[in-house]
């Protein structure tokens, strides 16, 4: 669909933010029972890199290159990475101390 939508840079995208979260999450190896904190800094990451990649491959694929200013774009990737991390709290609450 992205080839006859003439948006190829979609699968350039996909595909390099792809890769490197499979990077990421083989070097932090996360796992919500055994290592928590690799899982929710996993869970950051993710769609940090998503977002990055996006702007990266926007900003030198194109003739315009990314129109938003660089706060604005450096804030989503972060503002997405927070995001990721809270949902992890959600998924797997800290646990309570009874006493």
């Amino acid at each position: 669909m992205a080839i006859m939508g003439d948006s190829v840079l979609s699968i350039v995208i996909a595909s390099l933010a792809g890769i490197l979260t499979d990077v990421a999450y083989a070097w932090l190896r996360p796992d919500p029972e055994e290592r928590l904190t690799n899982y929710r800094l996993f869970a950051m990451c993710a769609p940090m890199l998503l977002f990055l990649v996006y702007f990266l491959v926007l900003q030198f694929a194109t003739p315009t290159g990314v129109i938003w200013t660089i706060h604005l774009s450096a804030g989503s990737i972060v503002v997405s990475g927070l995001l990721g991390l809270l949902l992890t709290y959600l998924i797997k609450p800290p646990a309570i101390k009874q006493g």
